[in-house]
């Protein structure tokens, strides 16, 4: 898996050094995207044979790939509409990934030494959580593209968008909020049941 990082790396950063001098430099993207797609195959495939853990991995395998697409929508779209500004649309590949791939993965490792799956608030959680997150990023998209195509909104459909964005921002704070429950009551697998 290393090999695959350090080509992922090795392929991008000649993108974000020399891309805005030399254009073609930008088509080291491909390659990369390969890598990260490489990368997230190996270590799902590491990762499948224990049963315990594998809705939790399957979930971050999806946030995974769904940050790759995000990601090369948010520089396709942005490079064929001739766009160099600030959009929120840069925003959905990194919170894809921190909040759905990392935020899984490392549920997944304390699911393996503890009762962390087991915990009645946890399904409470995986449910709230996986609505708010693509739900935010939904908004991410629907605030990032009328940016890009430099729509302009009237003030009622600018805080509507804003005031659903909050929305699904504060249901992920919810499911974060559950996440701590269910964290703070966990035992390890092995622990004696309390009487």
């Amino acid at each position: 898996m290393w090999l695959t990082i350090v080509l992922s790396f090795a392929f991008y950063i000649p993108v974000v050094l020399f891309a805005d001098v030399v254009p073609m430099v930008g088509l080291l993207m491909m390659p990369k995207i390969c890598a990260y797609v490489w990368t997230v195959l190996i270590g799902y495939n590491e990762m499948k044979g224990l049963k315990k853990m594998k809705k939790l991995i399957n979930t971050a395998f999806i946030y995974a790939f769904a940050a790759i697409a995000c990601g090369v929508f948010y520089r396709e779209f942005t490079k064929f509409m001739d766009f160099d500004g600030v959009t929120t649309l840069a925003f959905t590949h990194l919170h894809l990934f921190v909040l759905g791939t990392v935020v899984f993965l490392v549920l997944g490792l304390f699911s393996v030494t503890t009762n962390l799956l087991e915990q009645k608030k946890f399904k409470l959680f995986f449910a709230v959580y996986n609505i708010g997150l693509p739900l935010m990023v939904g908004m991410f998209f629907v605030r990032g593209i009328l940016q890009v195509l430099g729509t302009p909104l009237s003030t009622g459909l600018n805080a509507a968008v804003s005031g659903v964005s909050g929305i699904t921002h504060i249901i992920i704070t919810i499911g974060i909020i559950l996440l701590f429950l269910c964290l703070k009551n966990v035992k390890p697998n092995n622990a004696p049941k309390a009487k």
